[in-house]
C-alpha cells in the first residue's frame, strides 16, 4: 500500500475575505399588455381614440432583499394617462413613478399602466416608452415595444341618396337622380380618393356616371357628385331597387359607407277610369257565321292588348277594386266569351297561355255536360241562320281552365231570353247556374251576362237576393266605372266581320 504524503501550509490572516450579495432587477421590463391598435408588419399602429395598456414586471431574481426602489416610465409624449386608471403611479407632464418599499429575493411585482392616444399627435410619431428601475444607486433599464400614431381619413358621414322626378310613384322606364357627398371627417387629408357607386341590377346608367376619383380631399372637405339612373323595363310586382356608396384612399380600403334605396312598383296606378271589356263567341280556325272569329283574330286582339301595355283581369278583380280599393292595372281590359264553347278551350286557351292572359267565360251550365261521352252541342241556337253547330265544354275542362286562372260566371241555365219568363222561372235561371258554377268550382259566381242581351228591369231586384253583385250587357261600347251601373255593364262586341285593323279603335286603346 502506497502511504500518503504529510504536509503542512500556513496561511497569511494579514487580508479579508468577502462574499458579494445583492438585489437584480435584469428579468424585469415592460410590455404592451392590451392595445385597441392593430399589428401591420409585424409594428403596433394606434390611432386617435385608441388606448395602450402597458405591464410593467419588477423582479428581483437577486439573492439579496431589495429596498427603497424607485420605478419610473418616461419617453410617454403623444399619450394621456388618467389618474384614476393609474392609481398606483404618480404622474407627471412626462412619467409615471411608482416607490416600492421591499421587494424580497425571488419575488415579482406588476403593475399596470393604461394611456390613451393624444389627439394633438402627429401622424407617425413613435411611442417608446423607457422604464427605469432605480435601486441602491443602480439603475436598470427596459425598452417598451414601439407603437407608431398612425392617422386616417375617414368617411363614414359620407352619404348617397335618390331623388324621384315629380311627384307620385316610381315604374319601370322612370328615371331618378342619385346624389352623392363625400367627406372627410378623419384625422388627415385623403389622396387618390375612388368613390364608386354600385348600383341595383334594377338600373341603368341614364347620365354621368357611377366612379369618379378625387386627387386630395383636406380633413372636413366634402365633394358632391351626382348621376342619373333609369329603371330597367318589365318589372311586373313591387321592388326596392337601391344603390351603395363605397370609397377607399391612399392607406385606406374600400368601404360601404351609405346606401338608398326606393319602391319600384310594378303597375301604374289606374287613373283613367275606362275598362274595355270584349265580347266574344267562338275562337275557331275556320270560324262560320257573324258571331265566331277566327284564331288568328283573337291572336292578333291579343298581341295587340299587349304591346300597348294591357293586363287582363277579371270581374272579381273588378269588384274587389269597387269594394275595396284594389290596384288595379294602368291599362286593364276583361276579355270575355259567352256560352262556354269547346273552342275556349281547344284553341283561345292556349293562346292565352302564350299572352299570360286571363279570360270570363259565361256559361250556359245546362249545356256543360260531366264527360265526352254527354258532351252538349249549342243546341238553343241549333237551326238558326248564321249559326253554326259548335260543341260545348264539359266540366273537366272548365276546372283545368279555372285552375289557371280563367274565370267562370253566369250565362243562365238553359240560355233563354230572360226578359220573357216568369218570376219562378228567372228565379231557377239564376239560382241554379249560380249553384252549378260553384259546386263544380267551389268559386264564388256572382255575375251574370244576360243570354241575347235580353233582360227586364224587374229581374233586376232579384240579383241580391239570390247572390249576384252585378250583370253584364252585349253590348254598348268601352265602360267607365266612374258612372257604371254595375247591373248593366257595358261590353265592346267583336264579330267575324270587324276588321282587326280596327279593334284598338273600336275598345279606345291608347
Amino acid at each position: 500500500m502506497r502511504r500518503k504524503n504529510i504536509f503542512t501550509v500556513d496561511y497569511d490572516t494579514a487580508g479579508t475575505l468577502v462574499v458579494s450579495s445583492s438585489p437584480d432587477f435584469s428579468g424585469s421590463g415592460i410590455k404592451i399588455s392590451e392595445s385597441s391598435g392593430v399589428v401591420i408588419d409585424g409594428a403596433s399602429t394606434v390611432t386617435y381614440g385608441d388606448t395602450i395598456v402597458y405591464k410593467v414586471d419588477v423582479s428581483n431574481t437577486g439573492d439579496m432583499d431589495a429596498e427603497n426602489i424607485d420605478v419610473r416610465i418616461s419617453s410617454l409624449e403623444n399619450l394621456v394617462l388618467d389618474p384614476e386608471e393609474n392609481g398606483d403611479f404618480v404622474l407627471s407632464a412626462d412619467s409615471a413613478v411608482l416607490k416600492i418599499d421591499n421587494l424580497d429575493a425571488g419575488q415579482k411585482e406588476s403593475f399596470y399602466l393604461a394611456a390613451h392616444i393624444d389627439t394633438g399627435a402627429e401622424n407617425n410619431s413613435v411611442i417608446n416608452p423607457e422604464l427605469k428601475i432605480s435601486f441602491w444607486g443602480s439603475v436598470a433599464s427596459f425598452k417598451a415595444p414601439e407603437s407608431i400614431i398612425k392617422l386616417y381619413p375617414s368617411f363614414v358621414s359620407s352619404s348617397v341618396s335618390i331623388a324621384a322626378r315629380g311627384g307620385g310613384g316610381l315604374y319601370s322606364g322612370d328615371v331618378v337622380d342619385v346624389n352623392v357627398s363625400v367627406k372627410n371627417t378623419g384625422d388627415i387629408e385623403a389622396e387618390n380618393v375612388i368613390v364608386k357607386l354600385v348600383i341595383s341590377n334594377l338600373f341603368m346608367l341614364e347620365q354621368g356616371q357611377t366612379s369618379w376619383e378625387i386627387a386630395k380631399l383636406e380633413k372636413g372637405q366634402s365633394a358632391s357628385f351626382q348621376a342619373s339612373l333609369k329603371i330597367i323595363e318589365g318589372i311586373v310586382k313591387d321592388t326596392n331597387a337601391g344603390v351603395t356608396l363605397r370609397v377607399s384612399s391612399e392607406g385606406i380600403s374600400e368601404a360601404e359607407v351609405g346606401k338608398s334605396s326606393v319602391l319600384v312598383s310594378g303597375e301604374r296606378p289606374f287613373t283613367r277610369g275606362v275598362i274595355p271589356i270584349v265580347a266574344l263567341h267562338g275562337i275557331e280556325p275556320d270560324p262560320h257565321g257573324n258571331y265566331e272569329i277566327s284564331t288568328a283574330a283573337f291572336d292578333y286582339l291579343c298581341g295587340t292588348l299587349k304591346a300597348m301595355g294591357y293586363k287582363t283581369i277579371t270581374f272579381a278583380d273588378l269588384l274587389a277594386y269597387l269594394d275595396s280599393g284594389k290596384r288595379l292595372p294602368e291599362k286593364p281590359v276583361i276579355l270575355t266569351s259567352d256560352d262556354g264553347y269547346y273552342s275556349i278551350y281547344a284553341y283561345a286557351f292556349p293562346i292565352l297561355q302564350n299572352y299570360g292572359y286571363k279570360m270570363t267565360v259565361f256559361l250556359s251550365t245546362g249545356y256543360i255536360g260531366n264527360s265526352n261521352e254527354d258532351r252538349h252541342l249549342n243546341e238553343f241556337d241549333i237551326g238558326k241562320s248564321g249559326i253554326p253547330v259548335r260543341p260545348m265544354l264539359i266540366w273537366p275542362e272548365v276546372a283545368a281552365m279555372a285552375r289557371y286562372g280563367i274565370e267562370f260566371q253566369s250565362h243562365s241555365v238553359t240560355h233563354s231570353q230572360i226578359g220573357d219568363l216568369s218570376s219562378d222561372e228567372v228565379y231557377f235561371e239564376l239560382a241554379q247556374s249560380k249553384a252549378d258554377i260553384e259546386s263544380h268550382l267551389k268559386r264564388p259566381c256572382v255575375f251574370i251576362s244576360w243570354p241575347f242581351d235580353n233582360f227586364s228591369n224587374s229581374v233586376i231586384p232579384l240579383l241580391p237576393q239570390v247572390g249576384y253583385r252585378g250583370a253584364i250587357r252585349y253590348k254598348g261600347g268601352v265602360e267607365d266605372v266612374r258612372s257604371m251601373n254595375i247591373y248593366a255593364i257595358k261590353r265592346v262586341q267583336i264579330f267575324s266581320y270587324t276588321s282587326t285593323s280596327s279593334y284598338a279603335a273600336l275598345m279606345g286603346l291608347f
